[in-house]
């Protein structure tokens, strides 16, 4: 609050000294008494530009303001040879760092003038009276409103909003229904892989069946049997190895067998898995590398909608 305010020389106060009171303060007397002069005094000590009543080639105005329990702080105003000099505290400032400081706890409502109250104010008066379950519901209303009038504004009619959402909505069945049917993507593209080249591998199973052909282990076979006669005569070592090599080209020989007569490489019946192959692909090149990325993207697509 304002403590006192002071004057020397300033129109018709050549010696003037006032102290303020907690509370209501009201200064009353009669036409030309000094009402809007000391109005205009106040205005002048708290940094507005005011037409001064100053006859004299000097004059001074001072101050005293208590905020908040803190040390009272000192505003002054100097008038010298048609200049004037601001002090806040002893210390010298410009006018505009001294209206600043006291529009926080001063504001001036003269006679004939108004004032533009800010919009945030006026709703913050507003809401005061309202239940806050009662602003939380408005708040979320007019947020969904600012974002229909940004969507609006980007489409010419409701027609066309409708497209961009059936747009959104078959966009995102696609990609989920592409990681439903992948699952474990690894396993899913070394599936693909072999399927895609199905026909390089049967070509060469079946050469390597024909390589490994029943006279080559008959002929091993025969091999192992000399094999095991020179064992009698100390050549033991030579006989265990070609047994190791005939398991060996029996266990490839089934294994190819395995492998022809297995569904894992027949193309037919796996045109589904090749088209996800190609929808995957899609999905990739336009909603992420990832299906982390994919899902997110999704997200983002069903706030859009």
């Amino acid at each position: 609050m304002i403590l006192s305010v002071s004057s020397e020389n300033f129109g018709i106060f050549e010696d003037f000294e006032i102290e303020l009171s907690d509370g209501l303060n009201v200064f009353t007397g009669e036409s030309g008494t000094g009402k809007s002069m000391f109005l205009k005094l106040l205005r002048l000590l708290c940094g507005h530009e005011v037409d001064l009543p100053i006859a004299a080639q000097r004059a001074y105005a001072e101050m005293v303001i208590d905020r908040d329990d803190l040390e009272p702080e000192i505003i002054a105003v100097k008038w010298l040879r048609g200049r004037s000099n601001f002090r806040l505290n002893r210390r010298s400032v410009r006018r505009a760092e001294v209206k600043e400081f006291c529009d926080d706890f001063v504001e001036f409502h003269a006679q004939g003038t108004s004032q533009s109250l800010s919009r945030r104010f006026e709703l913050e008066i507003l809401d005061s009276g309202l239940p806050e379950e009662l602003l939380e519901v408005y708040r979320k209303t007019y947020k969904d409103y600012v974002e229909t009038v940004g969507i609006l504004k980007h489409h010419s009619s409701t027609a066309e909003i409708d497209k961009e959402i059936a747009f959104l909505s078959s966009e995102i069945e696609k990609i989920e229904g592409i990681i439903e049917h992948v699952g474990n993507e690894e396993e899913f593209l070394g599936r693909v892989r072999a399927i895609e080249n199905a026909e390089e591998i049967s070509e060469k199973l079946g050469e390597i069946d024909s390589l490994l052909s029943e006279e080559t282990v008959y002929n091993i076979q025969m091999a192992l049997a000399a094999a095991l006669h020179l064992q009698k005569l100390g050549f033991g070592e030579l006989a265990e190895r070609l047994s190791i090599v005939l398991d060996m080209v029996q266990e490839i020989l089934s294994l190819v067998k395995k492998y022809e007569n297995s569904e894992e490489f027949d193309v037919s019946g796996r045109e589904a898995d090749l088209a996800i192959a190609d929808s995957l692909r899609w999905a990739k090149n336009k909603y992420g590398h990832t299906f982390e990325d994919e899902r997110k993207n999704i997200e983002d697509m069903k706030i859009q909608m």
